[in-house]
């Protein structure tokens, strides 16, 4: 989703990355998949490419041409489902609270390992 904003915008990776404050190189690994973001590195981006947090939850095609303070988007639209995986509970609390002042209205679903989220995830329309 990162890059499809980023494409729309028509920024570069590296000027994405000094928007946001954060490493040019860590905007392509996430673009790529290739790593795993911080709650705080999705604000920055989110920032950096004027959208709402909610708004990297969903394509572009469900929020094209969409405005408001929530991108004008659907309840439905901004409901696609979390997958949190994380063994530390407070680590967890930590991020639920974070996503609440954020007012996500994605729901949570909380795994503690990845053989938790695999599971899942299977039989899921992920």
């Amino acid at each position: 989703m990162v890059r499809q904003y980023r494409n729309r915008l028509g920024l570069t990776q590296e000027e994405l990355a000094w928007r946001a404050d954060i490493h040019r190189s860590y905007v392509a690994d996430i673009e790529r998949g290739g790593r795993n973001i911080t709650l705080r590195s999705v604000a920055s981006l989110a920032k950096a490419l004027q959208i709402s947090l909610g708004m990297l939850f969903v394509s572009t095609d469900d929020a094209a041409g969409l405005t408001g303070t929530n991108g004008g988007l659907t309840h439905e639209q901004t409901t696609r489902d979390i997958l949190l995986v994380e063994d530390n509970p407070a680590d967890v609390e930590l991020t639920l609270r974070a996503f609440r002042r954020a007012k996500l209205a994605n729901p949570i679903k909380i795994a503690r390992d990845g053989e938790e989220a695999l599971e899942q995830r299977s039989g899921s329309e992920w």
